[in-house]
């Protein structure tokens, strides 16, 4: 069980954050979904095509090639983010995982949808502040969204736009350098991002 302590991030936006003096525990294996994992070092973009299929390819908000699965039957959309090497002979790792019911793409790419699931870091989508906050504790910054979106354009071209959630939580951990932000929409987990960088 990954028990490591979040701390502090850098902060973003002051203006819109609340922060909170108190570090909160990592999530139990937090940056897996279906089986594939930010820290596996085999999780490379080849390995990703071949347990979920090629999805839709885009290109993320750091520029990196994305991959967008939708599993209907759970009703959410997946998005992995590789990280180029400048190394030719290493192939691009999985360095981000976002899980949300906001649609990121369309299934025109997909013969058969994975089986993605409702969880990422230990939480489930669906699930309300209070079980969140009981489950890793106080996060380290809030950010209001919709406060900073109108003040902030830049925000409206990363994954911190105020579609995926009214609210963002943020978890750091210094361990391992990610983030995971927890995004809430009615009091709900409507998006869930694990990522190496903020």
């Amino acid at each position: 069980m990954n028990r490591g302590i979040f701390l502090a991030a850098p902060l973003m936006i002051a203006s819109a954050t609340v922060m909170s003096s108190r570090a909160a525990p990592a999530p139990d294996h937090g940056s897996c979904l279906a089986g594939l994992c930010i820290e596996d070092r085999l999780a490379t973009e080849p390995a990703v095509i071949r347990q979920l299929g090629r999805g839709t390819v885009g290109t993320g908000a750091s520029g990196a090639r994305t991959h967008c699965y939708i599993d209907a039957r759970a009703g959410v959309w997946a998005e992995f983010g590789f990280e180029d090497h400048p190394s030719r002979w290493r192939r691009p790792t999985l360095n981000s995982i976002m899980l949300t019911t906001t649609p990121l793409c369309t299934p025109e790419n997909q013969p058969s949808a994975p089986d993605l699931g409702r969880r990422l870091g230990g939480i489930a989508l669906g699930w309300p502040e209070a079980a969140v906050v009981e489950r890793l504790g106080q996060p380290f910054r809030v950010d209001d969204l919709k406060e900073v979106e109108p003040r902030h354009h830049t925000v409206l071209a990363q994954r911190k736009r105020s579609d995926f959630g009214e609210i963002a939580y943020v978890y750091a951990d210094p361990a391992t350098l990610r983030f995971l932000f927890v995004f809430f929409e009615n009091g709900v987990v409507k998006t869930l991002w694990f990522a190496e960088t903020e």
